[in-house]
């Protein structure tokens, strides 16, 4: 299979997450959040924090003979075959759910991040209030549709494509009714928190299937589509996260970062060079400055 021209620029899912966590830890910005008369500091360490989780998760591995001991010894080859299968099968499965609710927790904060511009709004602060959108995850998608488009991450509609289509696929194969997007235009730069949304909606409720091992019950491009589902929504996630922090920064405040300069001499000038939130522009493909070797200048 030929693949695609546009995608294959990409870093891997994981690199790219690590990359953004260490950008979200180095930025060190943070902002109070006020809902239902409470206040809180939401910090773009703490968004870093939940991507460090997805970055790092290797496997959640499901220990399908645990309750089998007893009578293992009465099992037959090929049903000690199709245990072996069902156990990958729902590990790969299981890692998958588990990469996306940690990178949906980083939205989550990234939503709240950017609650105080909706409520600076001049159409939101002449509304009565009771007309105001109430989630922070909706307010946030009116503030994203206010940023001018060659502000975004590039290749930004390509990999927002990549999640549509998996996510169409998605509601046809299990004949899903999705709630709260019939007016969402699909050209909208926030169409595609809508379907994140939806889709963490759906697995908090129980709506998201689990798809029975393909190898004995068929239906592998369903389970494929899942699979690529999850992880569109996971890569388009981090490219939302990339563009607040591309519009709504303060610059670089943490300890951190100014360790990192001020510890090393031509090394440390390297590292300032490079480490600029430019960087969310870019930082998900191949070839760009990588926190994972930050000295380094043929990294």
């Amino acid at each position: 299979m030929t693949k695609c021209p546009t995608c294959i620029k990409n870093k891997p899912l994981k690199a790219h997450l690590f990359e953004l966590s260490e950008l979200c830890r180095y930025l060190g910005n943070s902002v109070e959040f006020t809902q239902h008369g409470s206040t809180r500091i939401v910090k773009t360490s703490v968004i870093g924090d939940w991507l460090k989780l997805a970055s790092h998760l290797k496997k959640v591995h499901m220990d399908w003979w645990r309750y089998r001991n007893v009578m293992s010894e009465m099992y037959c080859p090929s049903d000690i075959d199709e245990e072996a299968s069902d156990e990958e099968h729902f590990t790969e499965y299981s890692t998958a759910l588990t990469r996306f609710m940690y990178v949906t927790n980083a939205m989550e904060e990234a939503y709240r991040f950017i609650d105080k511009e909706y409520h600076s709004l001049d159409s939101v602060i002449n509304m009565p209030k009771k007309k105001r959108l109430r989630e922070p995850s909706m307010r946030a998608t009116v503030v994203i549709d206010l940023i001018p488009k060659e502000h975004l991450p590039e290749n930004f509609f390509h990999i927002m494509s990549n999640l549509e289509i998996t996510f169409e696929r998605y509601t046809k194969d299990f004949s899903l009714t999705v709630n709260g997007i019939g007016g969402v235009n699909k050209n909208d730069i926030s169409a595609g928190l809508h379907l994140i949304r939806c889709l963490r909606n759906h697995i908090a409720h129980g709506v998201f299937p689990i798809v029975d091992n393909p190898e004995y019950c068929g239906r592998e491009d369903k389970n494929k589509n899942l699979l690529n589902l999850l992880f569109h929504a996971c890569r388009a996630s981090a490219v939302y996260i990339q563009t607040i922090l591309l519009s709504f920064n303060e610059g670089f405040q943490s300890h951190d970062y100014f360790f990192m300069i001020e510890a090393w001499d031509e090394e440390g000038y390297y590292f300032e060079s490079n480490c600029k939130i430019e960087l969310a522009k870019s930082l998900h493909l191949k070839g760009t400055f990588s926190f994972a070797e930050p000295l380094e200048a043929d990294c």
